[in-house]
């Protein structure tokens, strides 16, 4: 802006002086030579150029006070101009401020994110996976037994994390947690049928059926969600004078699966 307005001053300097030179110059009528104008002497000569000068002066002074009024007015609107700018480049300086922290909550989000995900990977990977379904096995009934009998299951269809030992009919908690256990039992009408999971030595739930007066097969079945300790023990016993019947098609089952740790 500096330079601009020297510009411009020294714009208005050369146009006073050119004006003042013009001025101070002499008409033809006035130069003329000595046949033209013998009779004016030096000294009016000079009195008729002092009075051009007076005469010229006033305007010159008008259009310098024009000039500097155009002058005023650019420098506003320069200032102006100027001000607008630095405002811009605050916004400016504000908006990159406001993405910049944007970006690091962001960014900080997206971290959190992703190490939650790992951590969920790693958890669900880790985690045990334990998951049994037996059958009696054989084709035929078992019992009566003249008392409560554990019963075994040795037609295994899965045993993920060999938690269940089918020679034995016992499933044992290879950790602590919660467990979902069903029962489903088939028996051969009328022999009365009456089945009880247990927790180590304790009775959770049962299936019963009392003598029937008609032919054919009936089922019965239950479940229970049971919070276990590393090495409880779940089983099925089968009550005293009871008969449960099993073939091929898998019809007294026991399943297990741990549903979640503690």
């Amino acid at each position: 802006m500096k330079g601009t307005m020297l510009l411009l001053v020294c714009l208005g300097y050369g146009m006073l002086s050119a004006a003042a030179a013009a001025a101070v110059q002499l008409r033809p009528e006035e130069r003329g030579d000595t046949a033209g104008s013998g009779s004016m002497s030096r000294s009016a000569r000079d009195e008729a150029i002092e009075n051009e000068i007076e005469i010229e002066l006033p305007s010159n002074s008008g259009g310098n006070a024009a000039f500097w009024m155009i002058t005023a007015a650019l420098d506003r609107r320069i200032r102006n101009t100027e001000k607008r700018l630095e405002n811009l480049q605050r916004e400016n300086e504000m908006l990159t401020s406001s993405l910049r922290a944007m970006e690091r909550r962001l960014t900080y989000r997206l971290v959190k994110a992703e190490s939650s995900v790992k951590e969920l990977g790693r958890d669900i990977s880790e985690r045990p996976k334990i998951a049994f379904s037996a059958s009696l096995g054989g084709v035929g009934s078992r019992g009566p037994y003249n008392t409560d009998t554990t019963l075994t299951f040795r037609d295994v269809i899965t045993n993920i994390g060999n938690a269940f030992r089918p020679a034995t009919g016992i499933f044992t908690a290879p950790v602590r947690g919660v467990y979902l256990f069903s029962l489903f039992e088939c028996s051969l009408s009328p022999q009365p049928a009456s089945l009880s999971l247990h927790k180590n030595e304790q009775m959770m739930v049962s299936v019963a059926k009392r003598r029937a007066q008609h032919e054919g097969a009936e089922n019965g079945s239950n479940g229970v969600v049971l919070q276990l300790e590393q090495g409880d023990q779940v089983y099925v016993r089968l009550w005293k004078d009871s008969w449960v019947y099993d073939s091929t098609g898998h019809y007294t089952t026991f399943s297990g699966v741990l549903l979640f740790t503690l």
